[in-house]
């Protein structure tokens, strides 16, 4: 694990520092803030055009980052992969919505896998939706082969939420190292600290294509991923699926 001899350590502020002065530097066209409010660096980031999202989970953050000047805000619900939140999408997002009246855009993130989940989303006051997991069983996902079965074959019981990895409660796939660690009783350090000992586990699991050690983070849209699709499939999929929902709702309706 990196020292502060190598560089700012993994997870650090300072990392995250560095990490923030080369989307400045690059002008990237879209920042997404995933912990914690951008709100320091809006005006460099916004003298550079950017558009910035904030992921967040509770609806006192998003009239934080809203009071930032943010562009968009992601309600990303407890369904959801990686760092989340300890409510439901459900519940979240038109909580969001309402917090925010009007003022910033919302788009519904969690547990978001297929066209129903979007229409679903829309229905409860969102913009739009955020999918990720979806996308990672692709040939175009940087993840290995390994990590993408294991997406295919997790099914909808096939991820856990631990503190193991980060120090922060995580969604991921079920794996042994999340599993050992809780069987353990041990208490992950806060973070970045826990990132030092789970990171030899986590690149060694990776490198030896042990999915079963360190399957990556993921949400509970898992059980929808049944094979592995080109991204453009994927999303001609989802897209034709939210239409075809919402045409179902119009019916009801009437």
């Amino acid at each position: 694990f990196p020292t502060d001899r190598d560089g700012p350590r993994p997870l650090s502020q300072a990392f995250f520092e560095a990490q923030m002065e080369v989307v400045i530097e690059e002008k990237v066209a879209v920042y997404a803030a995933g912990l914690g409010n951008p709100g320091p660096w809006m005006d460099r980031l916004k003298s550079n055009g950017t558009i910035v999202m904030a992921v967040i989970g509770a609806s006192r953050h998003a009239v934080q980052v809203a009071d930032s000047g943010v562009d968009v805000i992601v309600a990303q619900g407890h369904d959801g992969g990686g760092h989340n939140s300890p409510i439901g999408t459900m519940a979240l997002i038109p909580q969001v919505v309402d917090a925010l009246g009007g003022r910033v855009p919302v788009v519904g993130a969690g547990g978001i896998g297929d066209g129903r989940g979007v229409a679903a989303a829309l229905m409860l006051g969102a913009e739009g939706a955020w999918i990720g997991t979806a996308f990672l069983a692709t040939p175009e996902s940087g993840i290995s082969a390994a990590q993408k079965q294991a997406l295919v074959d997790g099914g909808d019981e096939g991820t856990t939420v631990s503190r193991a990895v980060t120090g922060k409660p995580a969604r991921m796939v079920k794996g042994r190292w999340a599993a050992a660690y809780a069987e353990a009783g041990l208490e992950p350090l806060p973070m970045p600290w826990q990132g030092a000992v789970s990171t030899a586990v986590t690149v060694a699991g990776m490198a030896a294509g042990r999915a079963d050690v360190w399957g990556g983070f993921a949400g509970q849209g898992l059980g929808m991923i049944h094979g592995i699709r080109p991204a453009a499939e994927v999303l001609a999929g989802i897209v034709a699926g939210a239409e075809q929902a919402l045409r179902r709702t119009s019916h009801i309706i009437a």
